[in-house]
């Protein structure tokens, strides 16, 4: 079973800023923020959301379900304990990949949105789909029943304080989703920052011609290392790049 994945410290964003402000130490800040919301959960939130079994969760009659799963979250302890006493649970979907075209596979992960109840602050932590299986036999009986034409109950149409609610909070999801992949994003840049400025801009052919036009006399061997660190912490470093670099260096050393 997949572990559970959390927030480091949900409230230590807001004290953050107080404490650093967001001038003099925005780099800190930055990756204080970023590296509270570890990639794996980053990863885990942003996995689609499973459309049948989410609407089966959050249908009125599986009430039961739902305290299922937050009793397992509470009941968590150590590392993976993320909900004290006093937080409440807002909103809990089900996620797995999306296979396209409207597909859905395996569930993968509970996504729980939470609020602090000393703070007021909003978390949201991922529990592993497999740590509540009396979820997945209801489930997996519902959509059996759907196959075989058993008639189903007839939907409780939702009262306009709980549709608010739930845009509310599919719009605070929305927008923790979004600040997530940015501060992740950022961090990254921040810390494979480029060997020079303009960098990013100039295709590989580009950056090939530049180190073997200037080489280390307009790099350094400083300058053409940090060319090849940067390239090789990349997802797709580029070779010709990385060669070019290492080739620019080999000339100084044989001087």
């Amino acid at each position: 079973m997949s572990r559970v994945l959390t927030p480091m410290d949900p409230d230590n964003t807001s004290e953050l800023t107080a404490r650093l402000g967001v001038h003099n130490r925005a780099h800190t800040l930055l990756v204080r923020h970023a590296r509270n919301y570890p990639r794996q959960l980053v990863s885990a939130l942003s996995t689609p959301a499973h459309g049948p079994a989410t609407a089966f969760l959050r249908d009125r009659k599986q009430a039961g379900l739902r305290e299922a799963i937050e009793d397992y979250a509470r009941d968590l302890r150590g590392r993976e304990a993320f909900l004290d006493d006093d937080d409440v649970v807002e909103d809990i979907s089900v996620r797995a990949p999306s296979l396209g075209a409207g597909a859905f596979g395996d569930p993968t992960y509970f996504a729980v949105v939470y609020r602090k109840g000393k703070s007021g602050r909003s978390a949201r932590a991922a529990v592993p789909y497999d740590a509540v299986p009396e979820f997945d036999r209801a489930f997996t009986e519902f959509e059996r029943a759907q196959e075989g034409g058993a008639p189903l109950a007839e939907p409780v149409e939702a009262s306009g304080e709980d549709r608010e609610e739930l845009q509310r909070v599919e719009a605070e999801k929305a927008s923790l989703e979004s600040q997530l992949r940015e501060l992740t994003e950022r961090l990254g840049a921040l810390e494979n920052p480029e060997p020079f400025a303009g960098y990013g801009e100039l295709n590989a052919t580009d950056v090939v011609k530049r180190i073997k036009d200037g080489g280390a006399q307009e790099f350094g061997t400083v300058g053409l290392q940090a060319i090849i660190d940067y390239e090789e912490k990349r997802d797709n470093p580029r070779k010709s790049i990385v060669d070019a670099a290492k080739d620019a260096q080999a000339e100084v050393a044989e001087r």
